[in-house]
């Protein structure tokens, strides 16, 4: 993700006019097109869903936006996965729109991992938007450009005076930052060898048609992650009803 930079909006546009106020959600909203979204009625609807509930500051989940757009209910909202899949769609076209026409807007549009609302994100903008943003008297002076960089300076080497001072009064060992760890300090003091063994296959669960539940656990080795089989559910929609998605990884063993 690019660096981030608060700056306001210029009047009717997306560049930056110098200030330091970050827009609100509403007008950053105003500048994304809904061409940008497609032909697709469920994306237009969750954006406009995303927007309202993110402007009221509510809460959304997934079973919400389940029985609101998609008209999912009961069992059915349970199991189904078409939130996750359009919120993923509605991710990348977002993606699409500001690396493309949208690419000289200072601020942005997007859906934080994790949550159901709409957000907005300052952007890095290229080097000649910046150079229109800046206005030649907010332009430093040589002067005090040499004194900033003699204090960095300064900075920098006091730094390194401590780091050097920390190495040699530090363990050989290679472990520091382990010792720093609140999560690996504690393990360092066992006597017994140490084997740290994470779960890598990612499996699925496969339902039946009319089953409540998955009715068995499947792994698919071209299907490695959710978001794999996000994008495996968008290329092929039948499967929505098939495969779910329980955030589970197993190792093989052998006995």
């Amino acid at each position: 993700m690019a660096a981030t930079e608060h700056r306001a909006l210029a009047p009717g546009g997306g560049t930056p006019t110098g200030g330091v106020a970050r827009p609100s959600l509403a007008e950053v909203a105003a500048q994304f097109p809904r061409a940008a979204l497609g032909r697709s009625d469920h994306l237009g609807r969750l954006f406009d869903y995303l927007l309202d509930k993110s402007q009221r500051g509510e809460v959304c989940r997934e079973v919400d936006i389940l029985i609101d757009i998609f008209g999912k209910a009961g069992a059915d909202a349970l199991l189904d996965a078409s939130t996750r899949v359009y919120v993923h769609r509605l991710r990348k076209k977002m993606d699409e729109f500001y690396a493309g026409p949208g690419n000289g807007q200072a601020y942005r549009l997007m859906v934080p991992k994790g949550e159901y609302r709409l957000a907005v994100e300052g952007r890095a903008l290229p080097p000649d938007a910046e150079a229109t943003a800046v206005s030649p008297s907010s332009r430093w002076s040589g002067g005090r450009w040499r004194l900033l960089i003699a204090m960095l300076g300064s900075a920098a080497l006091g730094a390194a005076v401590i780091l050097a001072g920390q190495s040699l009064w530090s363990s050989r060992d290679g472990l520091d930052r382990a010792r720093q760890s609140h999560v690996w300090a504690p393990l360092l003091g066992v006597r017994r060898p140490l084997t740290i063994v994470p779960g890598d296959y990612y499996i699925m669960g496969e339902q039946d048609e009319m089953a409540l539940a998955p009715n068995r656990l499947v792994r698919d080795f071209s299907i490695n992650s959710r978001a794999d089989l996000e994008r495996r559910l968008i290329d092929d929609p039948a499967l929505r009803n098939r495969y779910i998605d329980l955030d589970l990884r197993y190792l093989p063993t052998r006995p």
